[in-house]
């Protein structure tokens, strides 16, 4: 019995260096981001932006939606006050089987645009866009960035 254990634990020994081994091999996942204005000038009641996403190469994200598995991506507006969001243009996801389900995903890089109208006066204040998502390979890992308007 002594020396089941002594074997046992020289298995998980080697089996969480392995593990380990193959965590250090792989590259760290990241998502980068802009925020950018495309169409309109800094008084005007009415601009339209674009948020620019990178991920990692053989990483993905989620879809808003994304199927039954996955983290939805999420993009949270923090705008002055009396601005709002008119629309925003999200592009077309990846679908995958995964099982009998379908999984839609995003990678490599993705662009959402959005058009945002407000009072004049009020675009002094700082526009955010804070991304909330899920990078995932074999298993997901969340994560959240928040993109500031340059003036």
């Amino acid at each position: 019995m002594r020396r089941l254990a002594v074997r046992g634990g020289r298995t998980a020994l080697f089996i969480g260096l392995l593990a380990a081994r193959s965590a250090a091999a792989q590259p760290r996942p990241s998502l980068s981001g802009s925020l950018e204005r495309i169409r309109g000038a800094r008084g005007d009641s009415a601009i339209d932006v674009r948020v620019a996403v990178s991920i990692t190469d053989g990483w993905h994200i989620g879809a808003r939606t994304p199927g039954v598995v996955g983290i939805p991506t999420r993009l949270e507006w923090q705008l002055p006050k009396g601005w709002s969001v008119v629309s925003e243009a999200w592009p077309r996801p990846e679908a995958a089987l995964v099982g009998r389900d379908s999984a839609f995903t995003y990678s490599g890089s993705l662009t959402i645009r959005a058009s945002l109208v407000g009072p004049r006066a009020a675009l002094r204040e700082p526009v955010q866009a804070v991304l909330s998502y899920g990078i995932c390979r074999e298993m997901c890992i969340p994560g959240q960035v928040t993109l500031r308007l340059a003036r």
